[in-house]
C-alpha cells in the first residue's frame, strides 16, 4: 500500500431520515496504484463537520477484512450519532487485511450532504407510499369518499371533474387564500378564454363578479349589494325584488322654484329668488308643486323651509287627493303660527296614519302652501318641503 492508494466513496443508500441514529450503506470505489483493488482491506471511517479542519462527529467506524472486487466494496456504517440534516462529510483510512501497518488516510474527504440525503428519503417514501398518484390522465390522493381528483376522466355527477369530499354534516368546502392585501379569485375560462371570475378585494372588503368583460355585482365593506348593468333587454328588468334586511330612510326634496299660485295672480320664484311667494299684497293666497314619492314607501315627517318676518303666517302641507274626487286629504301640515324666522323644523309632527303609505294606485300627491296676509315680497316665503320616508326594498 502507498500514497496511491485512494477512494472515491459515495452514499447510495442511507437509512436515515430526519434525525436518526441508525446505521447507513457506504458504497465506494478502491484503486492501488490507480488499478481497482482486490482482495481483503480493513476500512475505518471518520465522521466530520467541515472538509478541511472540521470536528470529529461520532464515533470512530471500523470495518475489518472487507471484501473489495474489482475495486467496489460495500459496508454498513455506523457513527453512533444523530443525523440532524446538517452537512457532514467521511474521512475513509484503509489498510491491507492481513497487514498489522498503520491505516493509509485517503483524501479528499467524501462529502455525505443533506440534500441528496432529503432527496433519497422524500424519493423513497413517494415509492413506497405516495400521497400523490396517477390513475390514467388523472392525479389522485387518498381514497374512497375522501380522495382528491384532478382531471378525472369520468365525472361523479357527469359534469364535475374536481371534488372536495368530507365526511361530516357541517361546513364542507375550500379556500383560496393569499398574502395580505392578495386578491383570491375563482374563475371560468373555456377552451383556453376567460369568461367570468369573482374575486374578494382584501384591500377594501368588497366582494366583486365579473363577466364579459365588465363588473357586474359588487357586494361593498357595508354588505350593500350593487348591480351593474343589469338591464337585460329594453325595458325588461330580470331578477326578483331585491328586499332590505331593515328599512333604509330616503328623503325627497321640493324646491321653492316649482311652487306656482292656484290662481292666476303675480308670483315669484326661480334663480334670484330665495324661494317663491305672492308678488302682490293679498289677504290670501296659496301656492301648490308636486312631489314624486316612491309608491309603497312609509312617510315619516315632513319639514318646511320657509321665510317668515312679516305679519301673516305660512301654513305648508303634503296632501293625498284621490284621481277621482276633488277634494285631498292631509298627510303632514305644519305652520309658521308663533314662529318667526326662516326655518320650520317639525321633526314632532306625525303623519295621518291612514294616508302614511304612498299608494299612486288611489292617490296622487302635491304641497300646499297657504298664507295669509301675503306681503307681496320675500319676507313671507316658501324655501323648500323635504318629506323623509322608508322603503323595504330597492326604490
Amino acid at each position: 500500500m502507498n500514497s496511491k492508494v485512494f477512494c472515491v466513496g459515495f452514499a447510495l443508500s442511507m437509512a436515515v431520515g430526519g434525525v436518526s441514529a441508525e446505521p447507513f450503506v457506504y458504497q465506494g470505489e478502491l484503486k492501488v496504484s490507480g488499478q481497482p483493488a482486490n482482495g481483503i482491506f480493513d476500512l475505518s471511517f471518520q465522521l466530520l463537520d467541515a472538509p478541511t479542519g472540521g470536528t470529529i462527529i461520532g464515533s470512530q467506524f471500523a470495518a475489518e477484512d472487507v471484501l473489495v472486487e474489482d475495486g467496489l466494496f460495500s459496508v454498513e456504517v455506523d457513527f453512533l450519532t444523530e443525523m440532524n440534516g446538517e452537512d457532514r462529510w467521511v474521512e475513509v483510512l484503509v489498510r491491507d487485511g492481513d497487514s498489522e501497518e498503520r491505516f493509509t488516510r485517503l483524501s479528499p474527504l467524501q462529502p455525505l450532504l443533506a440534500t441528496p440525503k432529503a432527496q433519497h428519503a422524500n424519493t423513497a417514501d413517494t415509492v413506497l407510499n405516495p400521497a400523490w398518484y396517477e390513475q390514467g390522465t388523472s392525479l389522485r390522493h387518498g381514497e374512497g369518499l375522501d380522495r382528491v381528483m384532478i382531471n378525472r376522466t369520468a365525472a361523479i355527477t357527469g359534469s364535475d371533474y374536481f371534488g372536495v369530499h368530507a365526511d361530516v354534516t357541517g361546513y364542507v368546502g375550500m379556500y383560496t387564500s393569499g398574502l395580505k392585501g392578495a386578491l383570491p379569485f375563482y374563475g371560468y375560462a373555456a377552451d383556453g378564454e376567460v369568461l367570468a371570475y369573482t374575486y374578494f378585494q382584501s384591500s377594501t372588503n368588497a366582494w366583486r363578479l365579473w363577466s364579459n368583460n365588465a363588473e357586474r355585482l359588487l357586494v361593498n365593506e357595508l354588505g350593500e349589494l350593487e348591480v351593474f348593468n343589469n338591464i337585460i333587454a329594453e325595458g325588461e328588468v330580470q331578477g326578483d325584488e331585491f328586499v332590505y334586511t331593515a328599512p333604509k330612510t330616503r328623503h325627497i326634496a321640493v324646491s321653492g322654484d316649482v311652487f306656482v299660485p292656484t290662481r292666476d295672480v303675480p308670483y315669484a320664484s326661480g334663480i334670484g329668488v330665495p324661494g317663491a311667494f305672492i308678488a302682490e299684497p293679498s289677504t290670501f293666497g296659496s301656492m301648490v308643486a308636486p312631489i314624486n314619492l316612491p309608491d309603497g314607501a312609509t312617510l315619516v315627517s315632513m319639514t318646511a323651509h320657509c321665510t317668515d318676518v312679516a305679519v301673516g303666517e305660512l301654513n305648508v302641507r303634503l296632501v293625498a287627493r284621490n284621481h277621482n274626487s276633488t277634494t285631498h286629504q292631509t298627510v303632514f301640515e305644519v305652520d309658521t303660527v308663533g314662529l318667526s324666522g326662516f326655518t320650520l323644523r317639525p321633526s314632532d309632527i306625525m303623519p295621518n296614519p291612514s294616508y302614511d303609505l304612498v299608494d299612486y294606485e288611489d292617490f296622487h300627491y302635491s304641497v300646499i302652501v297657504r298664507g295669509q296676509d301675503w306681503p307681496g315680497d320675500t319676507s313671507m316665503c316658501i324655501r323648500s318641503v323635504v318629506v323623509q320616508y322608508t322603503v323595504d326594498g330597492a326604490d
